[in-house]
């Protein structure tokens, strides 16, 4: 059974810019990873990678969340669900993210999170990156395009509705794909419950090395 944690020695802002097809860049905060093998490349200057096979969600921790800093972790987010893990897969049980996870916790920001979603709307507009769209029968399935959650602490939390953790699963739900909550209490829970939820979970799978190798030019290999 996989077992996942956060890789020591993690860095504080995240971005995925950079990076090669299937590395995964930190800079502080680390990424929350499987922990069954070491999967860590340090860089130097504070800069360090992770497969992106073995990464489960990204937290980026922000002093002040504005448009600014909206605009960079949606930038990052788009970049880092483009990366394509290199995996052969035999089974599951549980709900498996389709995608790597991406979240933002802030320390000051915003009186209201509909100001913060309204940013979130604006970077997807400037930036060009498309709104994921879905039905209540598709919705589990179809992965964010950037940014999964947003924490505000003492304020309160934007959340992607695409995963069995919904506040929103009524007999007539609501149509949307955010969840904006203003609360002073329960942001960090929830962001809690969305790690918890994408690890609890089984699958057989396991890294398929070829397309690392693909590009790499090896002097003088000789089979004997």
């Amino acid at each position: 059974m996989t077992q996942f944690g956060v890789p020591p020695n993690g860095t504080r802002d995240w971005t995925a810019q950079g990076c090669g097809n299937s590395i995964a860049c930190s800079q502080t905060d680390p990424p929350f990873a499987s922990t069954e093998g070491k999967t860590e490349k340090g860089f130097g200057g504070g800069v360090s990678g992770f497969m992106i096979e073995s990464v489960v969600a990204t937290i980026e921790v922000k002093s002040l969340l504005d448009q600014a800093a909206i605009d960079q972790s949606v930038r990052a987010a788009s970049n880092a669900k483009a990366l394509t893990p290199n995996v052969t897969k035999s089974f599951s049980s549980g709900w498996v993210p389709p995608k790597i996870l991406n979240f933002v916790v802030a320390y000051d920001g915003p009186a209201q999170m509909s100001t913060a979603h309204g940013w979130i709307l604006n970077s997807h507009t400037s930036l060009g990156i498309p709104l994921p769209t879905w039905t209540q029968q598709t919705k589990i399935n179809t992965p964010g395009t950037a940014l999964d959650g947003v924490f505000l602490l003492q304020k309160g939390f934007i959340k992607l509705d695409n995963s069995p953790l919904s506040l929103n699963s009524g007999v007539n739900p609501f149509p949307g794909i955010h969840v904006v909550c203003d609360s002073p209490t329960g942001n960090l829970l929830m962001l809690f419950l969305n790690l918890q939820e994408a690890c609890n979970n089984i699958e057989g799978a396991w890294l398929n090395p070829v397309p690392y190798v693909q590009t790499v030019r090896y002097p003088q290999v000789r089979v004997i």
